[in-house]
């Protein structure tokens, strides 16, 4: 798809990939789960928190197939991709990393 066959808005617009703000939805809503702790008030913080992995993921797998179809040609634009690509990428580790040190510090606990 070339980016004169792209759809447009009523503005005028080129529209961007569906899967692309997907991703972008995705990873942002990943980093919103991962600052939970500070901003929840109810019993649920860390199932919050952990969430944040799969959806983390979600937009890392959802972003990958917009770059795919780019490589393909099928698709132009992958900004917003890659956007949510890193945003999920940064939450899934950053989950993955905490619960590590957490794991590692309940086995060095001495009851």
């Amino acid at each position: 798809m070339s980016l004169e066959q792209l759809p447009e808005t009523d503005d005028g617009i080129a529209t961007g990939e569906p899967t692309g703000i997907a991703a972008l939805v995705l990873g942002a809503l990943a980093c919103v789960l991962l600052a939970s702790p500070f901003w929840a008030e109810d019993h649920n913080k860390l199932l919050y928190m952990l969430l944040a992995f799969p959806v983390g993921i979600a937009a890392l797998v959802s972003g990958m197939s917009v770059t795919r179809r780019v490589r393909r040609g099928e698709a132009t634009r992958t900004g917003m991709a890659r956007a949510g690509i890193v945003l999920g990428t940064g939450a899934s580790l950053s989950v993955a990393a905490l619960v590590c040190w957490g794991l590692w510090v309940l086995s060095h606990l001495d009851v």
